[in-house]
């Protein structure tokens, strides 16, 4: 198997003395200024603050804020007047365009599809914003048509009022408006009663659980096709699983005992990735009233198929692809959707599933935990959060990684599945930029567009479903032909 990271000349993490050196150092000055210094601090900035807030709440009668009745109902559409899809004048809104990865994904549409059929528009809440972008857009492409041909949708998921001209006259949406726990439901729940398909760039499952759990039923009546994880949460595992799962049927006919995911990557976080991890730590995992929607079939009964995480969070050696490895950060995301495909697929009864990142070795492993541990008390603890905001150490909504950290990133995703016999295939996808942005943008742009230009060529029809089981090999496919490498 060719190694194309060193083709690409891809920065990867290095052993030698220096890994030694950093990993002492860490353990004689970081870790102990972590454990000793910044995290009590942290923890009486926290006690601090709830002592001097005491006398305020102290004699206020303790309120909850009430629940929007509203918040499942779908809005009313005059079926009479509601346009069908093959007349809608847009083929592809996006939505949240002045964000990080939707002025990326903008412009991925600008450079790709800018002088092509495809009519799309661009929406989020700022008029005056959209107008700067749209301009932007025509310079970096050299297209001044562009100015007239995509139009502005100024629209708002905290004024559902808005919503209407949103979804109303286009085919699909594709947004990557986060957290999508706070504003994602309204677009989603809109999109549902126009019969208008939907990709995201969310990794926050318990909001896919929920939007899944309320809006199954009437978006397999009306036809919406709901397909969120779109980006780097979770495309790369979830298609690699598939093709993985069908490779092992063709030649052995056997279900899948086991995944194993392998990852070498490179890049940066942005503002909006932390937004939402801070939103998914705040949220309380609950069960749906009918059992685990991620299990939920069309028929709404629940599929006995399972997938379990398996000791994704250990240090350790791998005979498998003979590297050291650490915990990959959004496994327990990437496996949840793989779990959804399985239930959808049917890959097998009871599946373990094993995602970690490769290290040049134990040194690299172990610093690796370090800087995690390090990264999440400044994420967790609100005091040292907004310290490090303050700072600049953590971005802001809306920041990202510069043009070049985006360029030189990557990911390569090495992956296994064991059948019930004992057979075992491999293969890998590989990412040639920064997957969590640049990557992102593609995947979710494209994502999209499988619901517009080959609509006829998937495997379903309207409800929710995640991006193998909705979009399969087609998405594969539309892939491959701008960047990715896969290798089955």
């Amino acid at each position: 198997m060719e190694n194309v990271l060193v083709r690409d000349n891809k920065k990867q993490v290095t052993g030698g003395i220096s890994s030694v050196v950093n990993f002492i150092l860490s353990c004689l000055i970081k870790l102990p200024l972590l454990l000793f210094v910044i995290l009590p601090l942290g923890l009486v900035a926290e006690l601090f603050r709830t002592i001097i807030s005491l006398p305020f709440s102290l004699g206020k009668k303790k309120t909850t804020k009430a629940k929007d009745p509203n918040k499942y109902t779908l809005p009313e559409v005059d079926v009479e007047k509601q346009i069908p899809l093959e007349s809608r004048k847009y083929d592809l809104v996006l939505y949240g365009c002045t964000g990080f990865t939707g002025r990326l994904a903008a412009s991925y549409l600008a450079k790709n599809y800018g002088n092509g059929d495809l009519k799309w528009a661009i929406a989020g809440r700022r008029a005056g914003r959209l107008e700067e972008i749209r301009k932007e857009l025509a310079q970096e492409s050299q297209n001044d048509s562009l100015i007239d041909s995509v139009d502005i949708i100024v629209a708002d998921s905290g004024k559902e009022d808005t919503l209407h001209d949103l979804v109303s006259n286009t085919r699909v949406v594709v947004s990557t408006v986060g957290p999508f726990l706070y504003y994602g439901t309204p677009v989603v729940k809109y999109c549902v009663a126009y019969g208008t398909s939907y990709a995201d760039t969310t990794g926050e499952v318990h909001w896919v659980r929920d939007t899944i759990e309320h809006f199954q039923e009437a978006a397999i009546r009306t036809g919406a096709r709901i397909v969120s994880l779109c980006g780097s949460d979770s495309i790369p595992w979830d298609l690699l699983a598939k093709l993985l799962a069908d490779k092992l049927k063709a030649e052995s006919n056997t279900d899948v005992k086991s995944f194993e995911f392998y990852n070498d990557l490179g890049g940066a976080a942005s503002g909006g990735t932390i937004a939402t991890v801070i939103s998914a730590l705040s949220v309380k995992a609950e069960k749906g009233s009918k059992g685990d929607p991620m299990n939920m079939l069309p028929s709404g009964e629940l599929s006995s198929n399972r997938v379990y995480m398996s000791k994704s969070s250990k240090i350790g050696y791998s005979k498998t692809s003979k590297k050291w490895h650490s915990s990959a950060f959004m496994a327990r995301v990437n496996h949840r959707c793989v779990q959804r495909s399985n239930a959808l697929l049917g890959y097998g009864k009871k599946i373990s599933y094993f995602e970690v990142n490769n290290q040049a070795n134990w040194f690299t492993a172990r610093q690796t935990s370090i800087d995690l541990l390090f990264l999440g008390c400044f994420i967790g603890i609100r005091s040292l959060r907004k310290l490090a905001y303050s700072l600049g150490a953590i971005p802001l909504p809306g920041q990202g990684p510069s043009k070049e950290v985006q360029e030189s990133g990557y990911l390569r995703v090495h992956g296994f599945a064991k059948g019930e016999d004992g057979t075992v295939v491999d293969g890998y996808i590989y990412f040639p930029q920064d997957p969590g942005y640049c990557s992102t943008a593609r995947m979710v742009v494209e994502s999209g567009l499988c619901m517009v230009l080959q609509a006829e060529e998937l495997p379903v029809k309207g409800g929710f479903w995640s991006p193998a089981a909705g979009l399969g090999n087609i998405l594969k496919e539309r892939l491959e032909k701008t960047g990715t490498e896969f290798q089955i």
